[in-house]
Formats: C-alpha cells, sequence, structure tokens
C-alpha cells in the first residue's frame, strides 16, 4: 500500500466505508454490496462536494466550486487543462479513491462512485453540468472531468 500523506489521510476517512462495503459483501454477496453501495456513495459524494457549497448564495456556487478547482490544482494529482468564465476542464492524474478501494480488492465498486460526479455537480448547482469521456477506473491513465457553468 501506498504510504504517502494524502493516501493516509483519504484512507482514514474512508475506512468505516470500506469496512462496511466488506461486512456486506460478506452478509448479501457483492452485487447486493453494490447496490448499496449507491447509496452511500452519493452520501459520501454529498457530504464531502455538495455540503461546503450550500451554505453560499446560489448565485455564487459557481465562482466559488470553480475557484477551488482552479486554486487546488497541483500538476500531481490533476491539472487544468483549459479554463475560462463558464467551464473548468480537468486531467486527473491520480485518483486516491481508487488506489484505495484497489488496495482492499473493491476497484469494481469505483466505477458506482465515479457516477456520483455527475449528481455532485448539479447538487451544488443545477446551473453545472458535468461531462467526462476517459477515468482511471474504467482502465484509462487519467480522467477527463470537464464542468460547465449554462445558467438557466
Amino acid at each position: 500500500m501506498k504510504k504517502d500523506e494524502k493516501y493516509k489521510k483519504r484512507l482514514a476517512e474512508l475506512k468505516p466505508l470500506i469496512f462496511s462495503l466488506q461486512s456486506a459483501i460478506e452478509l448479501f454477496g457483492r452485487d447486493q454490496a453494490k447496490k448499496l453501495a449507491r447509496f452511500a456513495f452519493e452520501k459520501y459524494a454529498h457530504d464531502r462536494f455538495v455540503k461546503p457549497y450550500l451554505d453560499i448564495p446560489a448565485d455564487r456556487r459557481w465562482a466559488a466550486f470553480r475557484g477551488n478547482l482552479l486554486h487546488n490544482a497541483d500538476d500531481i494529482e490533476y491539472s487544468i487543462e483549459k479554463s475560462d468564465d463558464n467551464m473548468v476542464k480537468v486531467k486527473y492524474r491520480r485518483c486516491l479513491f481508487y488506489e484505495i478501494f484497489r488496495d482492499f480488492g473493491l476497484e469494481d465498486f469505483v466505477p458506482i462512485y465515479c457516477q456520483t460526479d455527475y449528481t455532485t455537480a448539479s447538487g451544488i448547482s443545477p446551473d453545472i453540468e458535468f461531462s467526462r469521456t476517459r477515468s482511471i477506473a474504467g482502465g484509462a491513465a487519467y480522467c477527463d472531468h470537464c464542468w460547465t457553468y449554462r445558467r438557466r
């Protein structure tokens, strides 16, 4: 297992979820555990990615979200490929969620988690559209995420 600080921090955050899914696999089988994972991942993604924006007025959420994406790019985990006032395109070179789940033999659960990217974007604001054409969990070398702001 990897031992860098980002990995350790995220692992500590994900351990309860991982242990719950392992228990669900033992009790109900992998297919049923994946159904449970859909709900657990939605809750996890909402709490981690949507909740921080809910106290921000709706008309300012895109600017805050966009600013966080731009500010946190580090060229190791992800880099900004393109951005303007209404769009941010990112290339993720590292997915800690995938690494950790793979290390626990749960990598087949990660594509379920990846689906939360769509609901997370719309949860932050219905004016944010998310798209992706490749993912690490799907076997690609990187994930390409694009968020577009379309005021409705």
